[in-house]
C-alpha cells in the first residue's frame, strides 16, 4: 500500500538576467507535503504545501554607462503551494511534473515570489 501523504525538502538555486549588466539571482528552500488524489494506476495527481524561504540578490546597473553597480539583499519567508502528477515507470522510477509557487511575504522589503514548473525523474525503495 503507498502512503497517501509525502514529506520533502528542498534546496533550489535560480539565476534571472545577466549578472553584468544587472540582474537577480535567487536561493529558495522549502520544506512540503504532498497528497496523492489518486493511489493506484500508473498516473498519481498530487497536491502541495508547506513553507519556504527565499533570498534574492538585484544587481542593478546604474550611474551613467552603467559604470557602477548597486546590490540589493532581501529575504522573506511564507507559503508553497503547487500541483502536479506522478507517471509511474517501474514499480521504483517515476516522472514527476510539477507546477509550485512560494509567496515570500513575511519580512521582505519588497515583493517576492517565484513559479517554478519543473519535470523531475524519481526513485523510491
Amino acid at each position: 500500500m503507498r502512503p497517501l501523504a509525502r514529506l520533502r525538502f528542498g534546496l533550489e538555486v535560480h539565476g534571472m538576467g545577466g549578472m553584468d549588466d544587472g540582474g537577480t539571482s535567487a536561493i529558495v528552500a522549502s520544506g512540503i507535503v504532498t497528497f496523492d488524489l489518486l493511489t493506484g494506476g500508473r498516473v498519481r495527481p498530487y497536491v502541495l504545501g508547506g513553507l519556504g524561504v527565499m533570498r534574492t540578490r538585484t544587481r542593478d546597473a546604474t550611474g551613467p554607462l552603467h559604470r557602477s553597480m548597486a546590490n540589493a539583499t532581501d529575504v522573506g519567508w511564507g507559503p508553497v503551494a503547487g500541483v502536479g502528477a506522478r507517471v509511474c515507470v517501474t514499480p521504483h522510477v517515476s516522472l514527476r511534473l510539477e507546477a509550485t509557487h512560494i509567496n515570500a511575504l513575511w519580512q521582505p522589503r519588497g515583493n517576492l515570489g517565484a513559479t517554478r514548473l519543473s519535470l523531475a525523474v524519481g526513485y523510491q525503495w
